[in-house]
C-alpha cells in the first residue's frame, strides 16, 4: 500500500513539473517576438529617414510586425524582402505581397511598390494585377 501511494505522489510531481515547465517558455516567446519585430521596425524607419523613401512594413488589424512564426524578414545591404518555407506571398485585408525571381512588388488599395537590387520606387496607380506586372516584366 505504501509503494503505490509513493508511486502515485511521484508520478503526479513529475506530471506537474513536466506541465509547469513549458508555460514560462511560451509565455516568453511572444515577448521576444514583439521585442525583435520593434526593432526591426526602428531599424528600417531609420534607413527610410537616410534615403528620403517610404516605409516596408505592412499594418495588420492589431499591429505591425515583420517575424511571426511562418514568416521572417531578412535585410541586406540594398534590398528587403521576405520568405516563408513554401511560398512567396501572402494576403491581409488591405495589402497583397507577391514575389518573382526577379522582381518584389506590393500592392494596396492606393499604392504599388516595386523593388529591386538596384532602385526603389513609389508609383501611384489603384488599378493593378498580377497578370498587368507580370505582363510589363
Amino acid at each position: 500500500m505504501k509503494v503505490a501511494t509513493i508511486c502515485t505522489l511521484l508520478l503526479v510531481l513529475v506530471i506537474s513539473i513536466a506541465l509547469a515547465i513549458p508555460a514560462p517558455l511560451r509565455a516568453a516567446y511572444p515577448q521576444h517576438v514583439r521585442q525583435n519585430s520593434q526593432s526591426k521596425v526602428e531599424a528600417v524607419e531609420k534607413v527610410d529617414a537616410q534615403r528620403g523613401e517610404y516605409y516596408y512594413y505592412y499594418e495588420t488589424p492589431t499591429y505591425y510586425y515583420y517575424e511571426t512564426p511562418t514568416y521572417y524578414y531578412y535585410e541586406t545591404p540594398t534590398y528587403y524582402y521576405y520568405e516563408t518555407p513554401t511560398y512567396y506571398y501572402y494576403e491581409t485585408p488591405t495589402y497583397y505581397y507577391y514575389e518573382s525571381p526577379t522582381y518584389y512588388y506590393y500592392e494596396s488599395p492606393t499604392y504599388y511598390y516595386y523593388e529591386t537590387p538596384e532602385y526603389y520606387y513609389r508609383q501611384q496607380q489603384p488599378q493593378v494585377n498580377v497578370e498587368q506586372v507580370e505582363a510589363s516584366s
